[in-house]
């Protein structure tokens, strides 16, 4: 609640800061900036932002999120928090990663980790695709789990979308899905994994496998 910015559910939001630099701040996101003499640092509290680094070698620019940091100099990167870990993608240039207390991991142009508090992962190519869907409210699913699908479709909708059943959350999920559209977009789930939809009201759905 005392975030510098942060935007509502469905929202998206774009951020100048005062060095030039730029960041496009997600649906249900929050953002705190701190800008010193000698620094740039900001804290991404909840959701996912895509920063353009206003190049500045005296003062370095560092983006803050859980156990974890990223430093650059001059790029542009998205990083992501989810339930179990933060994302980090590059677009342009490069930056540092690092998390709880381990050595910095150097991210190059289309190049991804996630990290939680056993560290950083193995570096892997860069969905860029994804990345620039939600910039443009398109929610991309490669392969994904239906529980993970669910909770990012619940930053763009009010609401709560309920599973009845077994292991209904490992399920997967391989789509692209309108963020201005979820209501269908849960009837495409429903359709393609032969799951009932059951609505209480337009708050409350539930899918079933019985």
């Amino acid at each position: 609640m005392l975030a510098d910015y942060r935007t509502a559910i469905g929202e998206r939001r774009v951020i100048p800061l005062e060095d030039g630099s730029q960041v496009e701040l997600g649906a249900d996101s929050a953002l705190d900036v701190a800008f010193a003499g000698d620094r740039r640092r900001v804290r991404l509290i909840a959701g996912e932002a895509f920063f353009t680094v206003a190049r500045d070698a005296r003062r370095p620019f560092v983006v803050e999120a859980r156990q974890g940091r990223i430093e650059v100099l001059g790029t542009a990167f998205d990083v992501k928090l989810s339930e179990d870990a933060v994302s980090v993608t590059v677009t342009h240039n490069a930056v540092a990663v690092s998390a709880s207390g381990g050595k910095p991991v150097r991210l190059e142009q289309e190049q991804a980790v996630s990290y939680d508090g056993g560290g950083v992962s193995t570096v892997r190519a860069a969905d860029l695709d994804a990345i620039e869907a939600w910039r443009h409210d398109q929610l991309v699913f490669h392969d994904a789990p239906l529980a993970n699908v669910l909770a990012e479709l619940a930053r763009y909708r009010r609401g709560r979308v309920q599973l009845l059943g077994n292991d209904l959350g490992a399920r997967r999920v391989t789509a692209v899905f309108d963020a201005r559209r979820l209501d269908a977009a849960i009837e495409t789930i429903a359709h393609s994994l032969d799951l009932r939809m059951l609505r209480a009201t337009n708050l409350f759905i539930a899918l079933a496998d019985w």
